[in-house]
């Protein structure tokens, strides 16, 4: 089988810029077997419009459902796919690290071994600032600081490898 591999690091930090507190537990960086990688970011929306003037009528009384309200972005949400060989010895050693980052607070870095092809890496290709940090617009971002939300692993009874799913959030 072949995977694709992304890079989990500790920063050591409580946040994404540099004059933040450093954290005194950190954990190893860990190169994920990787089979998916989903992303999904949206638009928080008022869901029950309210009874209101039509909006582009206010010089009457008409009444109407107003339209639905843009409330800003959600946090997006990655969710990482792979598999750990229980037979092997560095992916159990792997799996021992991905907990650990799990149960330290640091702010995490994701990263594609190979940035080019590599999606993770271009989630913030237009975007022009980042706390802390200067890019260039339409440039390969070097990787996306996220906080861990869940790791969730299952293996079957008699199998050999180990699905998991790591899902983060992105952070700045």
């Amino acid at each position: 089988m072949t995977f694709t591999k992304i890079t989990l690091s500790d920063t050591g930090k409580r946040r994404v810029s540099s004059a933040s507190a450093e954290e005194t537990t950190t954990a190893t960086s860990v190169t994920l077997n990787v089979t998916s990688v989903s992303y999904s970011i949206g638009k928080g929306i008022k869901t029950q419009p309210t009874l209101s003037k039509s909006e582009n009528d206010d010089s009457t009384l008409v009444m109407g459902i107003s339209e639905t309200q843009l409330q800003g972005v959600t946090d997006s949400e990655i969710n990482i796919n792979g598999v750990l060989d229980g037979t092997s010895t560095t992916d159990l050693i792997a799996f021992g690290d991905l907990v650990r980052h799990c149960k330290t607070r640091g702010v995490k870095k994701l990263t594609g071994v190979t940035p080019a092809s590599c999606p993770l890496n271009y989630l913030n290709y237009r975007d022009t600032y980042f706390q802390d940090v200067s890019k260039t617009a339409a440039t390969v971002n070097a990787g996306v600081y996220v906080r861990i939300k869940a790791f969730r692993f299952t293996q079957g009874a008699g199998r050999k490898y180990t699905s998991y799913t790591l899902t983060c959030v992105e952070t700045s």
